[in-house]
């Protein structure tokens, strides 16, 4: 049986994949639309992905189990945008 930290371990690879295809999904879309900066429209938020969002929330909603650190890794390409947005 998996320990706390491989849990976390493939959470966190989980959730780097996850991120990182939806980051570059939206990356093209938004060069392609002739922008630099990933707008709400460029990321492909599926009906099946927005299941899978909301079922991870369920598991976890205020992230404490899995802790503080699970963040997602940068993807490379991408400048993260300061002020608002995403």
């Amino acid at each position: 049986m998996a320990g706390i930290p491989e849990l976390k371990r493939f959470f966190q690879e989980f959730v780097d994949e996850r991120v990182g295809d939806l980051a570059v999904a939206g990356r093209d879309a938004a060069r392609w639309n002739g922008r630099d900066v990933i707008a709400l429209q460029d990321l492909a938020i599926t009906a099946g992905r927005q299941e899978q969002i909301r079922a991870f929330g369920k598991l976890e909603p205020d992230g404490r189990a899995l802790g503080p650190g699970l963040r997602a890794a940068p993807v490379a390409g991408l400048t993260p945008a300061t002020g608002g947005g995403l």
